[in-house]
């Protein structure tokens, strides 16, 4: 029982430090001044270069809007986000549950292409590149090819 005990009181500090710092009056603040300014057309506009790059401009723009109409529509939601995650300014992994949900099941063509040319241009040989695409596509949707990504990254 004294080891059950102590377990929970070491899980309990931990918890407590990881606790945000972050209030949800705060939180819920941020989202109504960031939604006063931030419009739809401009965060599709200003997706990430990265995901255009992969995604292609088109598929990019339908994920960005996905992703904004998510958040919009579930701010208690987002609020949980900003409390445990922080900010988003500048965060790389921030809010990637979004993302996840708002990727096509499949690669497209063009993400196929963009995927191989990232591996050439990492030094990888086309033919290596694109044997590693069809394993991908074997064991993953898309989906889940990105929610596993993000799993490793925690």
């Amino acid at each position: 029982m004294s080891i059950l005990s102590k377990s929970v009181e070491e899980c309990d500090g931990a918890y407590e430090a990881m606790a945000s710092l972050i209030t949800e009056e705060e939180a819920m603040a941020y989202i109504d001044n960031w939604f006063k300014t931030v419009k739809r057309k401009d965060a599709v506009k200003n997706c990430p270069s990265e995901m255009k790059d992969f995604y292609g401009k088109k598929e990019a723009e339908k994920v960005c809007g996905c992703v904004y109409d998510r958040m919009a529509k579930d701010k208690n939601r987002l609020a949980q986000v900003i409390m445990e995650e922080g900010y988003p300014d500048d965060k790389e992994k921030w809010g990637l549950d979004y993302l996840v949900e708002c990727v096509p099941d499949k690669f497209t063509p063009e993400m196929e292409k963009n995927f191989i040319k990232f591996m050439n241009e990492c030094g990888i040989p086309r033919s290596i590149s694109q044997c590693i695409l069809k394993s991908l596509k074997k064991e993953y949707s898309l989906k889940s090819f990105v929610a596993s990504a993000k799993e490793n990254m925690d």
